[in-house]
């Protein structure tokens, strides 16, 4: 057997491993309590002692029992075993060693967290967190061919709409100011306005189109662009029904109003996807669009019909109509340890009810987290913005749809054994602030 475990590599022989590893952690919690009882033992101290050195003996006779080889190795992504090497896939490389002597024999620099490994006919095949597949096949030299797939600068052909599309993303995305998040595109035609966007953006972009011929049209342009599967999503589906989740999109658009001056799609559907606290519609058509566009007062007719109007605002600029959400009616804000200034441990919401489902997952999952047996501080939450500590930052998220916001190194933020009285909370969030108590390094 092989293992990594961030510090080292290290090679086993089972048969014998297991008996002497099943031993010790026999030997380990008997350890821990004649430790414990120790300065209790009063007359018994002399067999206590005796007790423990015989089991620290044994516990370092048992230490190497079984381990061929051990090296240090701070790579523990994955692990593959060839016929001679062994590979750890780390932080922007991957790293062998030789199975019979265990030294290291080679690295090989990758771009990302390499996190699968695969050995295929002489060749070593790595996929990493940057979204990069490379193929290694030839060790001694360490090179590799990077695999990807062919793009195109540009996938639609220059014509009357090319102008049309791109201002059309520069005027969504200057006045709306959203350029991060989520966009839902409803009605997304051949795909031209998900691509301008891309461009110009670092949004995910989620593109809805009920024709099947422009959606396939749209999927093979995107992709011969680099930007399809990672950047956007084409999906078929009837825009009364969008097979998507409550509350995901920072920002919602139209390809096909833009295209043929009719806006797609339900109002009220359109409603339980707009992120609160701040997730906007824009509808509208740039200046130098051909034909008829509709007059403002029908887009914001259209966005009355949302049904958010006592809790939206809607604005105006250039040819565009936007709708931009408030907080939840009835939501509340959890902004100390237990809720709020006097420790109720109740906020005064008003929607949290039983039966609730996952509305997203990811991030910062439990590599940046304080271990949950340690009692940190709870997550705070303040107008749809999640703040969470962890080891050594502080992190904020969205808490509709979980977008990262931002993360502020601080090591002496850190406070644990929150629970049974203690220790207090250390945060405490305002609507525009975060303060923190932390610890004095002097």
């Amino acid at each position: 057997s092989y293992a990594v475990n961030g510090r080292e590599i290290v090679r086993m022989n089972r048969r014998e491993f297991y008996p002497a590893n099943n031993e010790q952690r026999k030997i380990s919690p008997e350890l821990r309590n004649l430790r414990g009882i120790l300065p209790w033992a009063r007359d018994k101290t002399d067999q206590v002692k005796a007790r423990i050195a015989k089991l620290q003996t044994r516990m370092e006779e048992l230490a190497d029992v079984g381990i061929v080889w051990r090296q240090p190795c701070t790579s523990k992504a994955a692990l593959v075993v060839s016929n001679d090497l062994a590979f750890a896939g780390g932080k922007d490389r991957v790293t062998a060693f030789d199975i019979e002597t265990g030294q290291q024999t080679l690295t090989l620099d990758v771009d990302g967290l390499a996190r699968g490994l695969a050995i295929v006919d002489g060749n070593l095949l790595v996929s990493t967190t940057a979204g990069k597949i490379y193929c290694f096949s030839d060790a001694a030299s360490a090179r590799a061919r990077e695999t990807q797939a062919s793009t195109t600068a540009r996938p639609y052909a220059i014509d009357s709409w090319t102008n049309v599309y791109a201002r059309a993303a520069d005027e969504i995305l200057q006045g709306t100011g959203i350029t991060r998040g989520f966009c839902l595109i409803v009605g997304g035609e051949r795909g031209r306005l998900a691509y301008e966007l891309a461009r110009r953006s670092d949004l995910k972009i989620y593109a809805v189109e009920p024709d099947v011929e422009k959606v396939e049209q749209s999927r093979i342009a995107l992709a011969a662009a680099g930007l399809y599967g990672h950047r956007i999503t084409v999906r078929q589906a009837d825009l009364s029904s969008i097979p998507y989740s409550n509350y995901f999109a920072n920002l919602i658009v139209s390809d096909s109003l833009l295209l043929t001056g009719s806006i797609p799609g339900v109002p009220t559907t359109l409603a339980r996807h707009l992120k609160p606290a701040g997730g906007t519609i824009a509808l509208g058509r740039p200046a130098n669009a051909p034909g008829i566009s509709p007059p403002a007062d029908a887009l914001k007719n259209w966005l009355g019909n949302i049904q958010l109007a006592d809790h939206a605002a809607i604005a105006t600029f250039g040819k565009w109509v936007t709708l931009t959400r408030g907080t939840l009616p009835g939501a509340r804000n959890w902004s100390h340890q237990y809720a709020e200034p006097g420790n109720t441990a109740n906020s005064g919401d008003q929607l949290v009810k039983g039966g609730l489902g996952v509305l997203w997952y990811g991030d910062p999952g439990p590599d940046k987290m304080v271990n949950r047996h340690q009692g940190a501080v709870g997550p705070l939450v303040i107008d749809g913005r999640m703040i969470v500590q962890g080891q050594d930052s502080l992190m904020a998220y969205d808490a509709y749809n979980g977008q990262f916001l931002w993360e502020v190194k601080n090591p002496q933020a850190i406070r644990t054994g929150v629970f049974q009285n203690r220790n207090p909370g250390n945060l405490a969030a305002g609507v525009n602030s975060l303060f923190h108590m932390a610890v004095d390094a002097g």
